[in-house]
């Protein structure tokens, strides 16, 4: 009778050695924090930005909200703003008083002569409504979040242009001759152009790269 061999007994397995918290894994400790704290800041500065560029949408919809409400009253009697008063309400003597250094004109005619602002003044001009509103209207009050300082009326948004961030372009439509390819070209509304008619206006904002951002098309 064959006897079975008894199996040998496995050895103990070897105790790993006690862990040490060694150079490498503080520095991979550090690395993970300033990684979080990289993603917490871009987090906070692309809230930040886009905050600024809501507000700047924000102050576009209020000129939207303002050539809305004024577009009939205008052209009624006593109107609250002589210098934008439309139609046969648009009288000399409503020309608004002049503003100190054309405040709030767009910033290709900032620095003209006063003679030019001066006749840019007469009432049933963009330049004398212009100058009203940023002395008596709600519009005077608004913040440029980009730079902390009144939003300018600029000629046009600029792709890459940073300095025309929070700016505002408004242009105006402007009627071909019949047969014409497109029915209406835009062009900039300007100090001298008259509103003693009816206007049709795009309101654009730039945001924090220049590009333009159309808020909206409205009849003043």
């Amino acid at each position: 009778m064959e006897t079975v061999a008894e199996p040998k007994p496995e050895a103990p397995p070897a105790v790993p050695p006690p862990a040490f918290f060694t150079v490498y894994d503080g520095m991979f400790l550090v690395l993970i924090a300033v990684v979080l704290g990289l993603v917490t800041w871009l987090g906070i500065f692309s809230r930040q930005e886009a905050l600024k560029t809501e507000t700047a949408k924000a102050n576009g919809e209020a000129w939207v909200a303002w050539f809305k409400d004024e577009s009939k009253k205008r052209f009624e009697a006593n109107y609250a703003f002589p210098a934008c008063a439309g139609g046969d309400t648009a009288k000399a003597e409503n020309a608004a008083p002049a503003l100190p250094a054309a405040a709030g004109l767009p910033e290709a005619k900032a620095s003209a002569t006063a003679a030019p602002v001066a006749a840019a003044s007469a009432a049933g001009t963009w330049g004398g409504c212009l100058e009203q509103l940023m002395l008596s209207s709600s519009l005077k009050n608004q913040n440029n979040a980009f730079t902390g300082k009144p939003p300018r009326l600029i000629e046009t948004c600029a792709a890459s242009n940073i300095k025309l961030a929070g700016d505002i372009d408004i242009d105006k439509s402007i009627a071909t001759p019949a047969g014409s390819a497109v029915a209406f070209v835009k062009s900039n509304l300007t100090p001298t152009d008259s509103i003693k008619e009816k206007l049709q206006l795009t309101i654009t904002v730039c945001d924090k790269g220049g590009y333009p951002i159309k808020i909206s098309d409205v009849e003043f």
